[in-house]
């Protein structure tokens, strides 16, 4: 009886041990659980989004402060709130579907505070277990000011965008008025030169209309005569005629490219000025072999025009007793030399800037270099520069190599 007594009490002791144990072990536990609990707390609020922890049903069951501020709450109001609650309208069914989602990626929507208005934001969430429950979640990122920066950028965007159009819009009214005055310049010039090619005929047709009395008075005139006369007459009117033709031709405006023959388009243009140069006692000779390229012929003839004009007013200018330019041709370039002196280094860097001249007031529009330099830098491709030589300015016109064609070639195809 003794011993049974014994067995019970050592059974009971044993029981009262390990309910012993099992207390101590769930009392440290709990400690362990509440420090945890307590670590998960602190580091929501050390968090920069806001933290708010959903249960199942999508109530609210804690929240961090930063979330509390975002949303304009005070410190657990937000508990025992819907989700729906805190969400806008327009994106209450995609965050209902996106919570559905175990691990969901950052997306953005609409959230709405507790005084109504509306901020857009970065949500994210994710399915723990909290207190030995599943929960979700959830971070929020109010990204009101990216939002702001971005429509700020989008409306500095579209306004450099319009500045954009209307300083090329600006600029393309300037080309056309430069053209424009280049165009006039170009015809003062042609009518300058339709003067010097016409005075020696206007001279002839004078003095036979002059000799015409003398003539009848010294009884030369019958038939013969009057058939030389009108002859020779007709020959100095088609001549004057034929000229108005030459320089209707040059001074087209032709936008279509074409294979054209270099020395050819360089004759052209000093026969019109021949008379010019003739008169002030300038001599032009061109040098070096023939090249054909593609381009715009009446353009690269205006450029070649200037150049020459310009050589020209400097040697009169600075009163060259024996003028000279040369017009030298290679394989992919074309040099005009004069024999003026050479520009003033402290302009030269300037001479092809529109308006800038050096010529007296009335006397040059300051638009016939910069003009010269975008028909064959913009136009043709090709690339005009400028540099002191010997005797006097150099200008090169170099042309890119697609531009270069044989003579040879071009012949085949009976292009120039």
């Amino acid at each position: 009886m003794y011993s049974n007594y014994i067995d019970i009490l050592l059974v009971v002791s044993l029981i009262l041990l390990f309910l012993a144990y099992k207390y101590t072990i769930s009392i440290r536990h709990n400690i362990e659980l509440k420090k945890s609990v307590k670590s998960f707390e602190m580091l929501m609020e050390s968090m920069m989004e806001g933290i708010i922890i959903f249960d199942s049903e999508g109530i609210c069951l804690h929240t961090n402060r930063v979330a509390d501020i975002l949303f304009g709450y005070q410190p657990k109001e937000m508990i025992g709130k819907h989700a729906s609650e805190i969400v806008c309208i327009e994106s209450r069914e995609i965050i209902r579907k996106k919570m559905q989602n175990y691990n969901q990626k950052p997306y953005e929507a609409m959230m709405l505070r507790k005084d109504e208005t509306k901020f857009p934001a970065i949500l994210r969430g994710r399915n723990i277990f909290w207190n030995d429950k599943r929960v979700r979640i959830s971070t929020i990122i109010d990204i009101s000011d990216v939002k702001q920066l971005q429509y700020d950028l989008e409306v500095l965007n579209k306004n450099l965008e319009e500045k954009v159009v209307k300083q090329i819009e600006d600029i393309r009214q300037k080309d056309q008025m430069l053209q424009h005055q280049n165009k006039l310049a170009s015809m003062g010039e042609m009518i300058g030169a339709i003067a010097h090619q016409w005075r020696q005929p206007l001279n002839a047709l004078n003095i036979n209309i002059e000799n015409l009395d003398d003539d009848f008075e010294d009884g030369l005139i019958d038939g013969v005569f009057i058939d030389n006369f009108i002859i020779k007459n007709r020959s100095l009117i088609q001549f004057m005629s034929d000229t108005i033709d030459d320089f209707r031709n040059f001074y087209r405006i032709d936008k279509t490219k074409e294979f054209f023959s270099i020395k050819k388009a360089i004759k052209i243009t000093t026969e019109i000025e021949k008379a010019h140069l003739k008169n002030h006692a300038i001599e032009i000779c061109i040098l070096g072999d023939d090249v054909c390229i593609l381009g715009y012929k009446s353009e690269f003839e205006h450029v070649i025009l200037n150049l020459i004009n310009n050589a020209a007013d400097v040697i009169n200018h600075r009163g060259i007793l024996y003028g000279k330019i040369e017009i030298i041709l290679s394989t992919n370039s074309i040099t005009i030399k004069d024999n003026a002196g050479g520009i003033d280094e402290a302009i030269k860097d300037r001479i092809f800037e529109p308006y800038f001249t050096t010529k007296e007031q009335g006397e040059g529009t300051g638009i016939g270099l910069y003009m010269s330099k975008v028909i064959i830098e913009k136009n043709m491709g090709g690339n005009l520069c400028v540099q002191n030589g010997s005797k006097g300015a150099e200008f090169t016109i170099i042309f890119p190599d697609t531009l270069e064609k044989s003579i040879d070639m071009v012949e085949e195809v009976q292009m120039c």
